[in-house]
């Protein structure tokens, strides 16, 4: 059975009518006979019931009518979504993130621009934490994910650098190291932090930590939390110190001072994906998160000063030996 076939006996059966199905197939009279036979010849029974003045369904021409209408719908459908995804713009892609992942406002212009080129796919996103992330994305709830670094990588998923902001320390606006014009490593002993949660993120929880400890602080954790906004509210309500991504600014809550510290690593976030994951729509999101961050990274360096001895490069090197102290 052809489609072709198919398609002829429809179009008898909808005019009821030889010569003008004939037409509107572009067809010879002669061909779409020979069709409607072969395809009759197949089935083994008559489909139409004909004579010199009138073309008739017979009540087997019925039946498969309404069968035959609505697997042709399906088979060109089907051959349809073959097409878009050959061509890279079929499939409904899941997209995980975390909370900062937004306000870092690196995730929603590259969403913006994938969406524009490719209009066609159609995106879910989902916010959760971390360590729900990557479950995710290796039992393939998600395809792919936007995530704090590090983190401790399973072996069917493969994470890239896609981000990368500083880490500055978020004080509450009452607290007396404000009035300080440079913060000092020393100042920071025995102050109280709020610490991002280790049981949602292990790897990045230790970043801050080793960084401290290495520093020479020992903090007091007065709070773990689970979420960056939470961690910045309960800053403003003077609970404690924090560190967290310079973007945590675009939270806006009052009640927050921000404070530059050279010596805190950069944050990062990555985009995590399954190694085995071949469908096209996927593979256009990754190369289009990778191309951006080349791009990003290509206009930090045009903006960064590159000599040792200008003024700039100076006043980092005299503000980092300050800090230290």
């Amino acid at each position: 059975m052809k489609i072709r076939q198919i398609r002829a006996f429809l179009a008898v059966a909808e005019d009821l009518h030889f010569r003008k199905a004939a037409e509107r197939l572009g067809l010879t009279q002669p061909a779409l006979t020979l069709a409607i036979q072969a395809l009759e010849e197949e089935i083994g029974v008559p489909l139409l019931q004909r004579d010199r003045h009138d073309t008739k369904l017979t009540f087997a021409g019925e039946v498969f009518r309404g069968d035959i209408t609505e697997m042709l719908a399906s088979a060109e459908q089907a051959a349809e979504r073959v097409r878009r995804a050959s061509a890279g713009m079929f499939n409904y892609l899941k997209i995980g993130f975390i909370s900062t992942a937004t306000t870092a406002r690196f995730m929603p212009r590259l969403i913006s621009e994938f969406r524009r080129i490719h209009p066609q796919v159609e995106l879910g996103l989902q916010n959760h934490v971390n360590v729900d992330l990557l479950a995710m994305i290796e039992s393939a709830a998600l395809d792919v994910a936007f995530i704090r670094l590090p983190l401790v990588t399973p072996h069917r998923v493969e994470i890239a650098s896609v981000y990368k902001e500083r880490h500055v320390l978020l004080l509450p606006a009452d607290h007396p190291l404000t009035q300080q014009p440079s913060l000092r490593v020393r100042d920071l002993q025995n102050a109280p932090f709020i610490m991002y949660s280790r049981r949602n993120a292990p790897g990045y929880h230790d970043l801050i930590m080793r960084t401290l400890n290495s520093n020479g602080i020992n903090p007091t954790i007065a709070q773990e939390v689970g979420e960056m906004y939470t961690l910045v509210a309960l800053v403003a309500a003077g609970i404690g110190i924090a560190v967290a991504p310079i973007s945590a600014r675009n939270y806006n809550l009052p009640g927050v001072v921000l404070r530059e510290a050279s010596w805190l690593p950069a944050a990062e976030i990555g985009l995590a994906f399954r190694k085995d994951d071949s469908r096209p729509a996927s593979r256009l999101f990754i190369d289009l998160a990778l191309r951006t961050r080349r791009e990003n990274e290509a206009a930090s360096e045009d903006e960064a000063p590159t000599d040792p001895s200008s003024p700039a490069a100076a006043a980092l090197t005299r503000r980092d030996a300050a800090e230290k102290e």
